[in-house]
């Protein structure tokens, strides 16, 4: 006989009432495999919606690239850092620290100096390993800042004036057409006294800040603001500039 033939003469022996019993069971349980489908289906979209989120995690240790152009080598280096808005919404961010030699020019908008000699800055954005970082983010931003020489106001627009040109720098040489552009105004800082021009370069740093993940709706400048000012390895002090006046993209 047949193991199938033996369950079902095995099945036909059974009292009524157990064959009644033991179907209802199987019907029971059959029952419940078909509902179950439909919510393990509902449960996959929550799944992916979760990967989009942006992840706690300790801040990792700066990444630094070394370039070299010329006779001359540069160490870029990149902060992660995590900031948050007053909504609660976040944004991760990488710092790229363009090497403590380069800076803008005394009182010049379009004036990059490295190792005191005025610097092809676009030139070097075009570098393969600064494009491929340039390439994935969301967004980049250019920071314009000018040092404790000077005006206020005619400080601020300097300042002003240089992150619109680091910005169309970047617009000119970043490959990705996907990338939305903006930039930072910190205006004039304050604070040091009675330093020479050179010591004063670091307030004039080159900074430009890319936005890898953003969260829906978030308040983007109130979310850097939160993670620059974590940063206490920066080249200069973000609460020694008045403003923090963040362009919209254009």
């Amino acid at each position: 006989m047949k193991p199938f033939d033996t369950i079902i003469d095995w099945g036909a022996r059974m009292p009524v009432w157990l064959q009644w019993s033991w179907g209802a069971w199987l019907g029971a349980g059959f029952v419940l495999l078909i509902l179950s489908l439909p919510y393990r289906e509902r449960q996959e979209p929550e799944r992916e919606t979760q990967t989009e989120q942006i992840p706690s995690a300790p801040r990792p240790k700066p990444d630094t690239i070394v370039i070299r152009v010329g006779p001359d080598t540069i160490t870029a280096v990149t902060h992660t850092e995590i900031g948050t808005d007053s909504s609660g919404k976040r944004a991760s961010f990488a710092i790229d620290l363009i090497a403590n030699e380069m800076h803008w020019a005394l009182n010049r908008d379009d004036t990059v100096l490295l190792n005191k000699k005025p610097f092809d800055i676009p030139e070097f954005f075009r570098f393969e390993g600064l494009q491929a970082r340039f390439d994935s983010a969301v967004d980049l931003i250019a920071i314009g800042s000018a040092s404790e020489e000077g005006d206020d106001l005619e400080e601020y627009d300097l300042a002003r004036r240089r992150a619109n040109q680091l910005k169309v720098w970047l617009r000119e040489t970043v490959k990705n057409p996907h990338v939305q552009f903006r930039y930072l105004i910190l205006g004039k800082f304050h604070g040091a006294s009675q330093l020479s021009t050179d010591e004063t370069a670091y307030q004039r740093s080159i900074v430009v800040v890319r936005v890898r993940q953003k969260e829906p709706g978030i308040n983007l400048s109130e979310a850097l603001h939160e993670a620059l000012s974590k940063m206490s390895d920066l080249p200069f002090p973000l609460e020694k500039y008045p403003a923090f006046d963040l362009v919209p993209k254009d």
